[in-house]
């Protein structure tokens, strides 16, 4: 699990990276709309063509996340064990995030709805239950996830509250 969890991790951030560094400017982007691509010349949305290689990726990082939120609570309790959950939480809110601030950029209010929607499946429900739930029972802080994880967990946390302290003891 752990190799997994570093492999995605290198991946959410080599697609962090490359969307922040290699992204057109929102002005240049501007000024080529509309998006003329492979996709768009067949009729299709201008995420379309790397859609499949995308979802892949977001299948792949949900199956990770929820198997690191399925794991004993206890072991959240250990050292590696809370490591892992904050790496997993880092990971797929990170990613998530990124994603749609890109999609947003490239492609307008269409682009959003379209990455919003990507990761509204079943799995993301899940993984968002089990999210606020460990931190309900107090097995982690918005603050110990990455830094550019913070702000969408902090936002699905808002109304939550963290009333445990399970290793504490």
């Amino acid at each position: 699990m752990k190799t997994g969890l570093l492999v995605l991790g290198g991946l959410a951030l080599a697609y962090m990276a490359s969307a922040t560094y290699f992204a057109a400017p929102p002005r240049a982007i501007e000024r080529t709309v509309p998006v003329t691509n492979a996709s768009t010349e067949r009729g299709q949305d201008p995420w379309a063509e790397k859609e499949r290689y995308t979802n892949g990726g977001r299948i792949n990082l949900r199956k990770s996340v929820i198997e690191a939120l399925g794991q004993p609570w206890s072991s959240f309790c250990t050292e590696k064990g809370h490591a892992d959950l904050l790496a997993s939480l880092s990971s797929y809110y990170g990613l998530r995030d990124q994603e749609l601030q890109v999609y947003t950029r490239l492609w307008g209010e269409p682009g959003a709805r379209h990455s919003i929607q990507a990761w509204s499946t079943s799995d993301d429900k899940r993984i968002e239950r089990l999210t606020q739930e460990a931190y309900h029972n107090g097995y982690f802080q918005p603050d110990e996830v990455a830094s550019f994880a913070r702000r969408p967990v902090a936002a699905l946390l808002k109304d939550e509250r963290s009333v445990g302290k399970p290793c504490s003891g």
